[in-house]
């Protein structure tokens, strides 16, 4: 894996599905498994990206679990609005990216500390 791609865990993300009672600590809790040092970061400028397939993944996830806990809002309309965008080739077509791979090379982080 290169420094800009983040494999996730399959198994963690779909606890986080089963025991989170709120779909934004869900979103939270999978920036943190790509931003270990999320706490600490102020914002992230533009969007990681994930394979097609892992996105319909989290789309799927984020409809269900709003039909149970949030039935008033637009299912899914968390993730689609705030989640990771799909890594698309030059040419528009899917990129190669491995499923359950976050890419963040076209993320910009800046940390709370300008030290950092």
């Amino acid at each position: 894996m290169t420094e800009n791609r983040v494999p996730l865990d399959r198994d963690k993300l779909e606890s986080l599905f089963e025991n989170e009672t709120h779909h934004a600590d869900i979103l939270i809790k999978v920036f943190k498994m790509v931003f270990p040092d999320w706490d600490n970061i102020k914002s992230v400028g533009g969007f990681p990206r994930i394979s097609q397939k892992t996105n319909k993944w989290f789309f799927d996830k984020f409809i269900k679990f709003d039909k149970v806990h949030h039935p008033k809002v637009l299912n899914g309309g968390l993730w689609m609005n705030n989640g990771f965008g799909t890594l698309y080739d030059e040419k528009g077509y899917p990129a190669d990216i491995p499923d359950f791979v976050v890419d963040t090379s076209e993320c910009k982080v800046v940390y709370n500390d300008a030290n950092q």
